[in-house]
This record gives structure tokens, C-alpha cells and sequence, in this order.
């Protein structure tokens, strides 16, 4: 498991839950 892999992920989530909060507030 790289760290470039691992900051990929972490970005993907942060995305995810960006995206999620977004839909609930609008």
C-alpha cells in the first residue's frame, strides 16, 4: 500500500462526504 494510494482515498472520501453534506443542506 503506497502513501500516494492512501492520500487518493482520503481525498475520495473527503469528496463523498463534501458531495453528501451538500445534498442534505440544499
Amino acid at each position: 500500500m503506497s502513501v500516494t494510494m492512501d492520500d487518493s482515498i482520503k481525498r475520495w472520501m473527503a469528496k463523498r462526504k463534501t458531495a453528501l453534506v451538500i445534498e442534505i443542506m440544499q
